[in-house]
């Protein structure tokens, strides 16, 4: 996964935006006009996003504490960790085995690209709607919205199969959905060139 800008296209979907490309759940359904069911945020969302803020902020104090208090860093370190895995293990069953990832996409706040074997036809053409469930990882963030079909459109891969490239913008998400798409990849940017980093390190 890397930061990049998406690709040009007929339409602005991400022009000009900060986007990233990771390995998500997707998972797309036919748009159902006047169904708020899946932009309404469920409590349990909204505690689980108080978490992962609060372990944003609970990094920021291990930080200044390595140096002054390593032993009580350390053990607030682990005590952190186990509330992280409590909180992955809930998600997890919550979310259920379904959830994993399936699909690469170049995703912005204001879209997404991805291709794959399968054609939206059967959901909507170009100008219509579809229905999204996103999760992502290792977060598990979880991102209900409606998204425009701004392209679909078929190619032949190297094996002379037909693929689609298919453009969706999002046209129904919510004000704290954005917020947390956002959080995800600027830690998803930071992680990934941590991980360049100590790669450059060592060799």
């Amino acid at each position: 996964m890397s930061a990049i800008t998406l690709p040009e296209t007929q339409s602005d979907t991400g022009r000009g935006s900060f986007a990233i490309k990771e390995t998500i759940f997707l998972e797309i359904s036919p748009y159902i006009e006047g169904d708020e069911t899946t932009h309404k945020e469920s409590n349990i969302d909204a505690e689980l996003d108080t978490m992962n803020e609060l372990h944003q902020q609970s990094q920021y104090i291990l930080t200044s504490l390595r140096k002054t208090q390593p032993d009580l860093c350390s053990y607030l370190t682990l005590f952190e960790r186990k509330v992280q895995i409590l909180t992955h293990l809930f998600e997890s069953m919550r979310l259920g085995e379904t959830a994993k990832p399936n699909q690469m996409v170049t995703i912005s706040t204001s879209g997404l690209i991805y291709q794959n074997a399968m054609s939206l036809g059967q959901y909507a053409t170009a100008g219509g709607k579809v229905a999204l469930r996103m999760v992502f990882f290792p977060s598990l963030l979880s991102i209900h919205c409606d998204a425009e079909v701004v392209s679909s459109k078929p190619f032949s891969n190297h094996e002379g199969v037909t693929h689609y490239q298919h453009e969706l913008r999002f046209c129904q998400i919510s004000e704290v959905n954005e917020d947390r798409l956002v959080r995800h990849m600027l830690e998803t940017q930071s992680r990934q060139l941590r991980q360049q980093r100590e790669e450059r390190q060592q060799r």
